[in-house]
C-alpha cells in the first residue's frame, strides 16, 4: 500500500516540479523580471551619521568630504547621482551606508523548484526495489514501516522544510545571511529530533521521546520567531511610509524624485503572495508535531500516522508552489527583490 501512496506522492510532486518550471520559463521567455533572494554579510562596524556635513558645496546639494564626514558626504554624493535607478541607489545603501556585502543570489524560482523536485526522488527511491530492501547500513524502507519507523521521511524533511525556510526567511527581509544560515540548521536539526522522537516511541522510550520533542518544539519557535517578526515589522515599514531609516535616505536625500515625490516605499512593496505564503506555511508547519502527538496519545496507529505525514507535506508543498508561481506570475518583483 504505502508502495503505490510513495509512487503517488513522487508523480504529484514532480508535477509540482514542473509546473514551477514552467512559469519560470514562461515569465523569462516574455522578459519579466525574476524574483530574486538576496542574503548579505554585516559588518558591525558601522559609523554614525554626522550631523550636517560641513564645507561649502561643490554643487547644489553636495558636499565637501572632509576627513570626519568623508565618508558619509561620498555616499550622499554617490546617492543625489541622477544616471542612478532607484535599484542602484538601494544597492549603494545596502553595500555602503549599513556595511552590508553581498553573498549570494537566489532566484527565488529555483528554490521553490528544489524541494518538490528532491522530495520527489525521496518518493521515489523509497518505492523502489532498491529502497525496499535498503542496503549497507541504509535500513529498507519496508523493514522500517514494520518497526514504525520511517527515516527516510525524516531526513527527506530536514533538507527540504530547509530549502522552503530559506525561501520564506527571504521573502521575510530576513537578509543577514548568518541569520539565515542558523534558521537553515534549526529546521534541520529539529527535523533530526522528530526521527529520535519517532524511534524513541517506537522502542518505548517515553522519557526520551519527551525531551526531544520539547527540544524540537523550541527549536521550532526560535526560526519561525525571528521569521515572522521581521516580517511584521517589514508589513509596518509599508503600512507607516518614512519610518524605517532606509525610507528616510530615500525620500531625505532625493525628495524631488519622482519615485519618492509619489510613493516614498515604492521600493520596498510587499507583494500580495508574500504575507499568504509566510504566514501559511507557519501554520502548516505545526500540522507535523499535531499528527505525531495524535498517534503518540493513540488516537490511530503508525499507518494513519504515515498517511496523515504524506498528505500534510504534499499539501505544504503543493501551497507555497502555488502561491508562489500565481504570486510571481500576477505581480512584477518590487524594486528590492529584483
Amino acid at each position: 500500500m504505502f508502495q503505490r501512496l510513495n509512487v503517488a506522492a513522487g508523480v504529484l510532486h514532480t508535477i509540482l516540479f514542473a509546473a514551477i518550471v514552467i512559469t519560470d520559463l514562461v515569465l523569462r521567455s516574455k522578459g519579466r523580471s525574476q524574483y530574486k533572494l538576496r542574503f548579505w554579510r554585516e559588518d558591525p562596524d558601522v559609523p554614525d551619521a554626522p550631523d550636517a556635513c560641513r564645507g561649502p558645496p561643490i554643487e547644489p546639494g553636495a558636499c565637501v568630504c572632509e576627513s570626519s564626514v568623508s565618508e558619509f558626504c561620498e555616499f550622499k554624493n554617490d546617492y543625489d547621482n541622477e544616471s542612478r535607478t532607484q535599484e542602484q541607489k538601494f544597492e549603494l545603501l545596502q553595500q555602503k551606508l549599513n556595511r552590508k556585502q553581498r553573498v549570494v543570489t537566489l532566484r527565488l524560482a529555483t528554490v521553490i523548484a528544489a524541494f518538490p523536485l528532491i522530495t520527489a526522488l525521496f518518493h521515489f527511491y523509497v518505492a523502489s526495489p532498491l529502497g525496499q530492501r535498503g542496503f549497507g547500513i541504509v535500513p529498507g524502507y519496508a523493514a522500517s514501516i514494520a518497526s514504525a519507523r520511517n527515516p527516510f521521511r525524516w531526513v527527506e524533511y530536514s533538507i527540504t522544510a530547509s530549502v522552503m525556510i530559506v525561501a520564506i526567511a527571504g521573502l521575510s527581509d530576513v537578509t543577514n545571511i548568518g541569520e539565515v544560515i542558523c534558521i537553515f540548521a534549526l529546521m534541520m536539526g529539529l527535523n533530526i529530533l522528530g526521527l529520535g522522537v519517532e524511534d524513541s516511541i517506537a522502542g518505548g522510550r517515553t522519557f526520551t521521546a519527551v525531551i526531544m520533542f520539547n527540544a524540537a518544539v523550541i527549536m521550532f519557535m526560535a526560526s519561525f520567531y525571528s521569521i515572522l517578526t521581521r516580517f511584521r515589522k517589514f508589513q509596518g515599514l509599508v503600512r507607516r511610509k518614512g519610518t524605517d531609516f532606509r525610507v528616510f535616505v530615500n525620500t531625505f536625500f532625493s525628495p524631488d524624485s519622482e519615485a519618492t515625490r509619489t510613493d516614498p516605499t515604492k521600493p520596498f512593496k510587499l507583494p500580495a503572495f508574500v504575507a499568504v505564503a509566510v504566514y501559511g506555511i507557519a501554520l502548516l508547519y505545526v500540522v507535523f508535531p499535531l499528527i505525531l502527538l495524535a498517534r503518540w496519545a493513540g488516537l490511530y496507529g503508525y499507518e494513519g500516522q504515515e498517511k496523515g505525514f504524506l498528505v500534510t507535506s504534499l499539501v505544504a508543498k503543493a501551497f507555497l508552489v502555488i502561491a508562489v508561481a500565481s504570486g510571481i506570475a500576477r505581480e512584477d518583483p518590487p524594486d528590492y527583490a529584483k
